[in-house]
């Protein structure tokens, strides 16, 4: 029976003695005579291969694999189960937050596009101009709000998104004023960008699922803080100790 290693190893074409892990491009001996217990030693710590033991432990709902390139792919996926293996992804298996980025969580964040994009043309109306900042400063005043910064996000950042939208939605009555009343602020999605006008000011459903995103995020928000915190505690235990 061919051994289960193979299903993240390869061998290298140009050197039959030796193999690849599929996860971090590792070359590692591997001559046939000897068997496969260093690849076995070696998978069982890697931190990729226990997220992909992880996420397949969910076999009737969903399942990762990756080829000979390290591509991964993912099938469908319920909310809770995606929830959870992200969990573990991040947490259990101690990845950097760029690998999720990398795949799962630019498929979760496809299905908010335009809710995310309602939101980044409100803020960067607000932003663009003083008067536009004034005017928006107006509609906090109005609203009873306290004051604050409305940052805009880089798309690729999962914590930068959370960061804006966290505070955006402090702002959601002040934004929702505007669009009731702020001529200009409604003008300003009637222009035409790329010969297509823009995505609409947030709307209540735009609201909603923001806020539900939000709620999502703020789990891997405190728990990369709380990681943060306890690997520089680790740090400064080994310095004085040293």
């Amino acid at each position: 029976m061919r051994s289960f290693i193979w299903k993240h190893f390869n061998r290298l074409q140009d050197n039959y003695e030796k193999c690849k892990c599929h996860y971090f491009e590792k070359e590692m001996s591997c001559p046939t005579k000897s068997g496969t217990s260093n690849l076995k030693r070696y998978i069982v710590g890697c931190k990729a291969y226990m997220a992909w033991k992880a996420a397949n432990a969910f076999k009737d709902l969903s399942v990762l694999t990756s080829d000979e390139e390290r591509n991964l792919s993912l099938s469908k996926v319920p909310e809770q189960v995606f929830k959870d293996a992200t969990n573990e992804l991040i947490l259990l298996g101690e990845l950097p937050l760029a690998f999720v980025e990398s795949l799962a969580w630019k498929h979760f964040c496809s299905k908010v596009d335009d809710s995310l994009t309602a939101i980044r043309n409100g803020i960067q109306f607000v932003r663009s101009l003083t008067n536009r900042l004034k005017s928006f400063e107006f509609w906090v005043e109005t609203g009873k709000m306290t004051r604050g910064s409305l940052p805009l996000d880089v798309k690729t950042r999962w914590k930068s998104m959370y960061l804006m939208l966290e505070q955006a939605m402090k702002f959601k009555v002040a934004f929702e004023k505007m669009k009731d009343e702020d001529k200009l602020y409604n003008d300003y999605f009637m222009e035409l960008v790329d010969r297509k006008k823009r995505i609409a000011p947030p709307s209540k459903r735009d609201w909603e699922e923001l806020e539900s995103l939000v709620h999502f995020l703020v789990i891997f928000y405190k728990s990369t803080l709380m990681l943060l915190a306890s690997k520089s505690i680790c740090f400064l235990n080994q310095f004085w100790i040293s």
